[in-house]
């Protein structure tokens, strides 16, 4: 696999995969940067920035560009993702100087859908294949708030990705229970126009971790995968939690991802 493809694979599914949906959500269209703006959430895992291609002498003209649009729609919390298809090179000198903090980094990692692994049998939970009536519950939705860590909202904000996602591309969803009662979620669509699938962070309530949900998790989408003919999967993994954990199961490492989160100050038009 051509590392120049996996690293787009990597960058798209975090930004562009989501541009097809202006009108749900809102793209700032502007020359050298991607721009995605949720206004039903103020959260920065939903307002993003990156893809950036600018130059030494746009670089800082961009960063105020986008963020006097944020500023615009109401948006305070803003995330810029760069990586190592960035550019300039030195883009983030460029973030902190426009009081953008780096907050923390992840892993671009691939796995070939061939890959075996063994986990461990659940015990006492179980995972199922859900649908999207399943996330449409308030008890599923208030789980994924709680185990992901987002704000309310977000649970029906991330059931509106997957009904989208649903209607131009193969997907999955999954929901671990504990008798009636969710307590983990996880997805998988695959990438538009590459050979590839994302895994979205599977996240479990804190007190049912450690307990095998993540690698069950991991392997029944990877076997999904497989039956809807991709040939990879891309996960973005938190470098100091998940990053450590998805090694083990043979994912390598492609690149490393920062995260900047911005200071909510205004700047003049």
């Amino acid at each position: 696999m051509k590392k120049e493809e996996l690293l787009h694979a990597v960058e798209f599914s975090l930004i562009g995969m989501y541009e097809q949906f202006d009108g749900v959500m809102n793209v700032y269209k502007r020359e050298g940067v991607h721009v995605i703006q949720f206004p039903a959430v103020d959260f920065w895992e939903f307002n993003r920035a990156g893809m950036t291609r600018l130059h030494e002498n746009n670089a800082e003209e961009g960063i105020k560009d986008v963020i006097n649009y944020y500023n615009k729609m109401g948006s305070k919390s803003i995330a810029w993702i760069t990586g190592p298809l960035t550019t300039p090179p030195n883009f983030s000198e460029y973030l902190e100087k426009n009081n953008f903090e780096f907050e923390e980094a992840a892993w671009g990692m691939y796995l070939p859908v061939n890959a075996e692994f063994e986990v461990h049998a659940l015990k006492d939970v179980e995972i199922i294949e859900a649908t999207l009536e399943d996330m449409g519950r308030e008890d599923v939705q208030k789980m994924i708030e709680q185990a992901y860590g987002m704000p309310e909202g977000s649970g029906k904000l991330m059931q509106q990705f997957v009904e989208l996602f649903e209607k131009i591309s193969d997907i999955a969803i999954y929901i671990g229970y504990d008798g009636k009662k969710p307590i983990a979620f996880g997805n998988l669509v695959v990438i538009p126009g590459t050979k590839g699938a994302v895994l979205g962070g599977s996240a479990t309530l804190p007190e049912y971790r450690k307990k095998g949900l993540y690698s069950n998790m991991v392997k029944i989408r990877k076997d999904k995968a497989k039956k809807f003919g991709v040939e990879y999967l891309i996960i973005q993994a938190k470098e100091a939690t998940s990053a450590p954990i998805a090694m083990k199961f043979g994912f390598e490492k492609i690149c490393t991802l920062n995260f900047y989160l911005h200071k909510p100050i205004s700047f003049p038009n």
